[in-house]
């Protein structure tokens, strides 16, 4: 929802109306559902995580690349400077004059006062506490956020139908912008996709967790109508319980998701998707193409030299998949260039790949990455694929054997 908002008026700003804005952004987060959950799914039935899964794809010592990546890209800095923003609203309404009270040192070119700088700074003082508890024991803090913004929206709801007069909300939306070509359209879905771009990478982190593939898959296309709406309050309390409520929200979102950040004051991480779409697509071609839904696990885990496994391929790393990330990659950079200087001129056609760079990011590595694999095998995975048995059993089998694993070491700690 915060960043929903967001996101519209800047498509609005390019030249879009608001409706075509709302269908950029509804279309946008319905493909990005439909990757996240494709991409999700080794997570679900082989519960490991995004730094595992890369290792497979891009060699043992190949997936560092992509961890780099998934760090200095992740989006905290935008997600934190939203949760700053709803502390700057509850600060408001203790302190109305708050703008008085905090002189503002801050040049105008910048976008935000000093006041919203120390409400970002709180926000992040406050998020520390919660980064210092272990990612497992995270899920009550979950509970606590996600139950604190239904509360708060349904208020919110409550609230807005209590206090409708005869002509309702009235005129609440207005026509703006000129209306927007095709490919104004397709950069408005695009960049939508591009804000969850992070989060499709690494979505194995979570879906790990899941005691079945089917909870998974539920839990991530399910959905409830989001009914906050950001705006003024006749209630100063009102508007400090709203922001403390979206605070914590917040919290629950980027602490989990993005606060491993390398670069964390990137201003516009989702313009650099045209790095993670082709690392999309090369994760489901690998899964889905090549490894067939077949994982050897314990090769991931070498324990000596000796012992490299099926997933060493050429000292530590599948030269096909950095080949498949610059062929899907190096079609959109002149117009990622353009788009960050608009004073380099690049030809219009150019600039559309650009636009749906995510798409086509993730369509052309996939397509590479699968024919590298195809033209120029590595014999240990194609004798693998070709010889292990189904997933389906061949998950079995990995269960039992860490089932046993299991009941021994605990037979091993009892004994006297």
């Amino acid at each position: 929802m915060e960043n929903t908002i967001p996101k519209d008026l800047q498509l609005i700003a390019i030249g879009l109306t608001w409706r075509q804005s709302l269908a950029a952004i509804v279309v946008g987060n319905i493909i990005a559902t439909g990757l996240l959950v494709i991409n999700s799914i080794l997570g679900m039935f082989y519960h490991i995580g995004f730094p595992l899964v890369n290792r497979y794809i891009w060699g043992l010592y190949g997936s560092l690349f992509v961890l780099w990546n998934w760090i200095l890209l992740s989006i905290n800095a935008v997600q934190a400077w939203i949760g700053g923003q709803c502390i700057y609203v509850s600060l408001r309404a203790i302190w109305p004059s708050l703008e008085s009270r905090i002189p503002n040192h801050m040049p105008q070119s910048i976008g935000m006062t000093t006041a919203q700088f120390v409400a970002y700074i709180i926000f992040m003082v406050l998020s520390l506490p919660v980064l210092h508890i272990r990612p497992h024991k995270l899920q009550t803090f979950f509970y606590i956020s996600s139950a604190t913004v239904v509360i708060f929206e349904i208020v919110i709801l409550i609230w807005a139908l209590a206090s409708l007069g005869d002509n309702g909300f009235g005129s609440t939306i207005s026509e703006l912008g000129t209306g927007g070509s095709g490919w104004k359209i397709a950069f408005g879905i695009v960049s939508t996709m591009g804000g969850a771009a992070a989060g499709i990478l690494n979505q194995n982190d979570y879906t790990r967790f899941a005691r079945t593939p089917r909870q998974a898959i539920l839990g991530q296309l399910r959905s409830l109508w989001s009914t906050a709406m950001d705006g003024g309050s006749r209630s100063r309390v009102a508007a400090f319980f709203g922001g403390a409520a979206l605070s914590v929200s917040q919290m629950g979102l980027n602490v989990p998701a993005n606060a491993l950040a390398g670069v964390s004051i990137a201003c516009n991480p989702w313009k650099l998707s045209i790095f993670l779409g082709p690392m999309v697509g090369s994760m489901i071609a690998s899964y889905f193409a090549v490894m067939r839904r077949k994982m050897k696990i314990e090769d991931l885990f070498p324990c000596h030299a000796d012992a490299k496994g099926i997933y060493w391929y050429t000292y530590g790393v599948n030269w096909r998949a950095p080949v498949a990330w610059l062929c899907g990659m190096v079609p959109s950079l002149p117009g990622f260039v353009a788009h960050a200087d608009p004073s380099v001129a690049v030809p219009v056609g150019l600039t559309r790949i650009y636009y749906i760079c995510f798409l086509t990011g993730t369509a052309i590595s996939a397509g590479v990455y699968t024919a590298l694999h195809y033209i120029f095998p590595t014999p240990e995975v194609r004798a693998f694929v070709e010889e292990a048995p189904s997933p389906g059993i061949l998950l079995q089998e990995y269960r039992l054997r860490w089932d046993r694993g299991s009941v021994n070491e605990i037979v091993e700690q009892v004994k006297p």
